[in-house]
């Protein structure tokens, strides 16, 4: 997925929705990282860092076009929530990276064999069908609104 973090613009906003450290995380899982020139500089954080860090440093504009998710309103975390279930909600490929990812976890966590890699059709109401992980977000959605 390619994660844009772009620079706080309310006034009197210093802090940015993402560390170089979460930037490095967020690499590190495979997702493309870019970050807005000088999104950090408010928490003393340096575009180099974030370079160093394996994000793409960009212009404002590139961040909103090429950001398949993007990490702003530090300050209302509820809108940016609101916003990433949308997201997920809306393409399927990445609701399903998302529910593989989440088995392939549980099971070595729990050392199971995922449930994707057995035989036999899954339960819709199973936790770990796409089915059933859109309907608990379209849920959370149901809350957020006003």
């Amino acid at each position: 997925m390619k994660i844009g973090v772009a620079k706080e613009i309310k006034t009197d906003e210093y802090r940015v929705a993402l560390t170089p450290a979460g930037a490095r995380e967020l690499v590190q899982s495979g997702h493309d990282v870019i970050v807005e020139t000088g999104a950090g500089e408010g928490s003393s954080f340096t575009d180099n860092a974030y370079a160093a860090a394996g994000a793409r440093i960009a212009s404002v504009e590139d961040v909103w076009a090429d950001s398949e998710l993007l990490l702003n309103n530090v300050d209302q975390p509820l809108i940016a929530l609101k916003a990433y279930c949308q997201l997920v909600l809306g393409k399927n490929p990445v609701l399903e990276d998302i529910v593989r990812e989440a088995d392939v976890e549980w099971g070595r966590m729990m050392d199971e064999r995922p449930h994707f890699e057995r035989d036999g059709v899954l339960d819709p109401d199973d936790p770990y069908t796409t089915q059933s992980v859109r309907k608990s977000l379209s849920n959370v959605l149901e809350r957020l609104e006003p």
